[in-house]
């Protein structure tokens, strides 16, 4: 079992700009299942994270920084982690919850042909 991200769109480049992502980094989910076909894996099944699973997997980063922060104000450490997770927030809303998504894939090893000499 594989777990991958992938494109659900062409990404734009305002949220490439705002993220460490790069469009080489990530394929579409067909081509996840393929690469793996081509790894001479047989897919044998593949989900994709639900809308509200993805939601709630990008929001607990923030969620669990917000917590930490109001556990303690004076700490800059945790004031730059929460900054950093509401910044990537607001970029997921904007243009990773459209374009981003994430997907399971299992495969079982292709079993060669048995040739006799």
């Amino acid at each position: 079992m594989v777990g991958e991200g992938y494109w659900r769109r062409e990404p734009p480049a305002e949220y490439l700009d705002a993220t460490p992502f790069e469009k080489s980094h990530l394929l579409t989910h067909a081509e996840n299942e393929d690469l793996g076909e081509n790894c001479g894996w047989t897919l044998v099944r593949s989900e994709e994270s639900s809308q509200d699973e993805w939601d709630l997997f990008e929001s607990s980063f923030l969620t669990e920084a917000e917590k930490r922060f109001e556990a303690n104000r004076e700490d800059e450490e945790a004031f730059a982690v929460v900054q950093h997770w509401r910044t990537w927030n607001r970029t997921y809303l904007r243009w990773g919850r459209s374009t981003l998504g994430f997907g399971f894939y299992v495969y079982e090893l292709r079993k060669q042909a048995n040739h006799a000499v």
